[in-house]
């Protein structure tokens, strides 16, 4: 009896987390839409100190309601992932903002610290790991990039940003994964604008080739450099 009983909590349990947690992300999608339809209203200046306290406090609740999740119930459940999925989001938006602010900067200091948070990229990288594992595993009848199509090329954006090869040639390992989706999918999107993805995917996957290009170009003239300092001083 005390097993049933036990058994009848967990599972109101568990429905009490489940109902929390899709509340909060079918909310956070109709005020995501409403605010866009809506952003006549206000002056910008406005709207971005909203949208950063707004931000700040889903924040606050999703790291709140992913902890739930895991314990209630477990990493692997649906709730948790899309959880995952919705924390990622935020955190490549993140992203982008601190490098649109650093690429809009008038100081002109490519020494100057650009915002990344390196754990904050790894963790991010992470998340993207383990949501794509977790797709794959549903074996589901469609690519997962169906879902996480734009997340990936986020982060691979990222890695791009950081400049060096090493990190433009793991974004290009990202990005490849959702390429033949963006082939498939991306033609022409919604703006018409002739597939605007596919050039970006592109320039993600061809970066570090570019990088790689001009390190060997200045390998070059320096050489030639000491080459005819070499002959001057003979």
């Amino acid at each position: 009896c005390n097993e049933v009983t036990n058994g009848g909590t967990v599972l109101k349990l568990s429905q009490k987390a489940v109902d929390k947690i899709t509340t909060h992300l079918l909310l956070k999608h109709i005020t995501t839409k409403t605010a866009l339809s809506s952003n006549t209203t206000t002056n910008k200046k406005q709207q971005e100190e909203e949208s950063k306290e707004k931000s700040t406090i889903d924040a606050e609740l999703e790291d709140n309601l992913q902890q739930m999740a895991i314990s209630i119930l477990g990493c692997k459940h649906w709730c948790a992932n899309l959880l995952l999925l919705s924390m990622l989001e935020r955190s490549v938006a993140s992203f982008h903002s601190l490098l649109l602010l650093k690429s809009s900067s008038s100081s002109g200091n490519k020494d100057e610290d650009d915002g990344l948070d390196m754990t904050d990229i790894a963790e991010a990288i992470d998340s993207l790991q383990r949501l794509w594992t977790f797709t794959s595993n549903l074996k589901l009848h469609l690519h997962p990039s169906h879902l996480l199509c734009d997340v990936t090329i986020g982060v691979a954006r990222t890695l791009v940003s950081l400049g060096d090869v090493k990190s433009q040639k793991y974004g290009a390992d990202w990005v490849e994964k959702v390429e033949r989706y963006v082939q498939l999918f991306q033609n022409d999107d919604d703006g018409g604008n002739g597939g605007m993805m596919i050039k970006v995917v592109d320039a993600i996957k061809n970066s570090w080739k570019r990088n790689d290009d001009d390190d060997d170009q200045k390998e070059g003239k320096t050489k030639e450099e000491h080459a005819r300092k070499r002959l001057k001083t003979g």
